[in-house]
C-alpha cells in the first residue's frame, strides 16, 4: 500500500514480467488502491474490468489483504504467488527496513549492490542476542528507500511439530499500539496451514 511506483516495478520485474506488461500492471495496482476513478496511463479502472469481464472492480482504497492482489488486472496465480512473500499490505511507510526486508525485496531497490545483499544476509543469518546493537551493514546510495526502525507492525511465526513429524504452522501480522489505545497490540492477519514431515524439523 505504501511502496514507491519505482520499488513495485522492480519487484514485478524480478519476478519475471516483461518490461512491457510490468508498467501496464503497476498503473492497475495503483489504480485500484488510488481513492479515485481516474485511470492511469496503462492502468484499469471499473470500465477496464467490465470490458474485460471480470467481476471484481477496483477498491478505490488501500489493500486489506495480500489475497485481494488476485483480483488485480493483469495478475494471474503464478505471479501472484511470485509476488505473495515479497510484500506486505500493512506497512506504515514507504521505507523498507534491510534487517528483515525478503532478498528480492533488497534486489528491487534501484542499482543496488548485489555485494551489500549477501552481506546483509549473511548478517541476519548470523545474528545473535549478543549481536543486538552492533552496527548492521548498509546499502550505499539507498538512504532514502530503507530504515533500521522496526515495526510498528511485526510477523510472528511458530511451528509445532506433532508426534508423526507433521508440522503446523501459525503466522499472526501484529501491529504494537504506540500506548494511545486501550490494548498494548492488534492482530491484523492470522494464517493457520499444515505442511508435511520435513529433515530439517528434527532440529527443532
Amino acid at each position: 500500500n505504501q511502496a514507491p511506483d519505482e520499488l513495485l516495478l522492480n519487484l514485478l520485474q524480478i519476478a519475471g514480467v516483461e518490461d512491457s506488461q510490468a508498467s501496464g500492471i503497476l498503473d492497475a495496482i495503483a489504480d485500484w488502491r488510488d481513492d479515485n476513478d481516474l485511470r492511469r496511463l496503462n492502468g484499469a479502472e471499473l470500465a477496464e474490468y467490465e470490458e474485460a469481464g471480470l467481476k471484481a472492480v477496483p477498491s478505490n482504497k488501500p489493500f486489506v489483504s495480500i489475497a485481494e492482489l488476485q483480483q488485480v488486472i493483469g495478475i494471474d496465480t503464478e505471479l501472484y504467488n511470485s509476488l505473495k512473500p515479497n510484500i506486505t499490505v500493512h506497512g506504515f511507510n514507504e521505507q523498507i527496513n534491510p534487517q528483515s526486508a525478503p532478498r528480492k525485496v533488497l534486489e528491487a531497490l534501484p542499482e543496488v549492490s548485489t555485494a551489500e545483499i549477501d552481506e546483509i544476509i549473511a548478517a541476519r543469518e548470523s545474528d545473535t542476542d549478543e549481536d543486538a546493537g552492533q552496527d548492521f551493514p548498509g546499502i550505499t546510495g539507498v538512504d532514502n528507500w530503507v530504515s533500521l526502525e522496526a515495526g510498528p507492525t511485526f510477523s510472528v511465526k511458530g511451528i509445532a511439530t506433532s508426534s508423526a513429524r507433521a508440522a503446523y504452522v501459525r503466522e499472526l501480522t501484529v501491529w504494537i499500539t504506540d500506548g494511545t489505545y486501550e490494548k498494548p497490540y492488534f492482530v491484523l492477519d492470522s494464517r493457520i496451514g499444515a505442511r508435511e514431515p520435513e529433515l530439517e524439523l528434527e532440529q527443532e
